[in-house]
């Protein structure tokens, strides 16, 4: 009960300043106060269930706004607007919990973003000039159904996004003070400006941020944009003599309007895009049992920027991996090898790369090492091995390494294939000479000899 009452109170307070800042325009009670008092609710629908209930809810709040603020308009005009604008409230609420519904389609988000403003602006535009007979029907329905389309979308973007705004660097709040600045003190054409300057904005928000992030900013700017644009523009209503200035803030809402749907499209459709990019990088480049890099990560991401100067390749085998899976069962020969992959990411430096090689195999790579610290690498490795054992409900494994290392003075696409040989020579020395040891090897560069140990 007391966050109905709280809402109440929000939604009448947003209504004394909408009417209270344009009350001489006969559509005030419903500026920007549909949308805030739309997504209120429904953050509230478990309370506002029933839909007369959500008509008198929001009625009640706007109707005593417009009682205490608008001297203007007689009771029975009074009476009208709110109720019309508490219809149009219901009619976004129902199609935005219709879209929710919805089982898992592209752009569904953005679809629950823009289609009930839309749908929630043309009711309440019919219902405007079915009440209200005046001489130019068409002019009131645009003026109307755009100056609520443009708004709605703005607000409920803008709650929808509230909660990102600390994660907007302050350099993004300056380049949105410097846009607005120049449409509103530079520019003599703000519809020029409009379908010029802000696009270009709204497209470097939407590669760069996430949809809430993204529907902070863009419902922001739009609704300054349409705050300080239009309604200076607005003039004397639906007059003869200002038909031509509707027109313009017709075009200038309509543009405001449209670019935001198509932003929002686009910031979804890159977020989607960089999800599906980054779900491929996984598959194509991490080993799916134990999360390390895979073989393919090795060529694919090492050599991105060439050769690598100076380091140290060390290629592990797991000792008796096979009598493992053989009395215990594949599974547990997985559970194995993620034990293990977590001790060499425990023993590893940061900046090395940890690759599952294949099978039983790992490849670990040190850039900048040399080859006593490579040596060290494997000693803490076999130690850890051997004072951390595998453990798994009662059972209990000594598990161990036999690893092949290799000091080089540059690694490239060219003599990967022979590094690898060398190395993989030691391993098998290693497994020949008793297993849970290590075999090292200098190479030389430009010799056909090296150093075995």
């Amino acid at each position: 009960m007391k966050k109905l009452i709280l809402l109440w109170l929000a939604i009448c307070a947003v209504s004394l300043v909408s009417i209270g800042y344009t009350y001489e325009l006969f559509i005030s009670p419903v500026w920007v106060v549909n949308a805030f008092a739309a997504y209120g609710m429904i953050l509230m629908r478990k309370h506002l269930s029933h839909d007369l209930l959500i008509v008198l809810y929001a009625f009640s709040a706007i109707f005593v706004a417009s009682l205490m603020v608008d001297p203007a308009k007689i009771l029975e005009d009074k009476f009208l607007l709110c109720a019309i604008s508490a219809f149009q409230i219901w009619v976004f609420i129902k199609a935005y919990l219709a879209l929710s519904h919805l089982k898992k389609r592209r752009f569904k988000r953005t679809l629950m973003l823009t289609v009930p403003s839309i749908v929630g602006a043309f009711a309440g535009s019919l219902l405007f000039v079915a009440c209200f007979q005046m001489d130019n029907q068409y002019f009131a329905f645009v003026d109307y159904f755009l100056e609520q389309f443009a708004t709605s979308l703005a607000v409920v973007c803008l709650l929808f996004g509230v909660q990102r705004w600390m994660n907007v660097p302050w350099m993004d709040y300056g380049y949105l003070i410097v846009a607005l600045a120049v449409q509103y003190v530079i520019s003599n054409d703000q519809i020029f400006y409009a379908c010029m300057v802000l696009p270009l904005l709204m497209c470097y928000y939407a590669i760069k941020y996430d949809l809430k992030t993204f529907c902070w900013l863009i419902g922001l700017m739009t609704l300054i944009c349409g705050w300080f644009g239009a309604m200076p523009l607005a003039g004397e209503y639906w007059s003869d003599a200002q038909v031509h200035m509707l027109s313009r803030i017709s075009s200038y809402r309509l543009a405001l309007g449209i670019y935001l749907i198509i932003f929002l499209f686009i910031c979804e459709l890159y977020a989607r895009n960089k999800r599906l990019y980054l779900a491929l990088q996984r598959v194509s480049f991490c080993d799916e049992l134990t999360g390390l890099k895979n073989r393919h990560a090795f060529k694919e991401q090492i050599f991105i920027e060439g050769a690598v100067d100076k380091g140290c390749v060390i290629l592990l085998d797991v000792d008796n991996f096979k009598k493992i899976n053989d009395q215990y069962g594949h599974q547990m020969g997985d559970s194995v090898l993620v034990h293990l992959a977590k001790i060499l990411k425990n023993c590893s430096p940061r900046a090395s790369f940890i690759s599952r090689w294949g099978g039983e195999e790992f490849l670990i790579l040190l850039e900048g090492a040399d080859l006593e610290q490579g040596k060290m690498l494997c000693e803490t490795i076999l130690e850890r091995c051997e004072h951390v054992p595998f453990r798994k409900d009662q059972l209990r494994l000594d598990v161990s390494f036999s690893m092949g290392l290799a000091e080089f003075q540059q690694l490239s696409l060219s003599n990967y294939s022979t590094t690898l040989q060398h190395v993989d020579a030691c391993l098998y020395q290693a497994k020949s000479q008793g297993k849970n040891q290590f075999v090292y090897q200098k190479i030389i560069p430009l010799a056909e000899s090296s150093i075995a140990v």
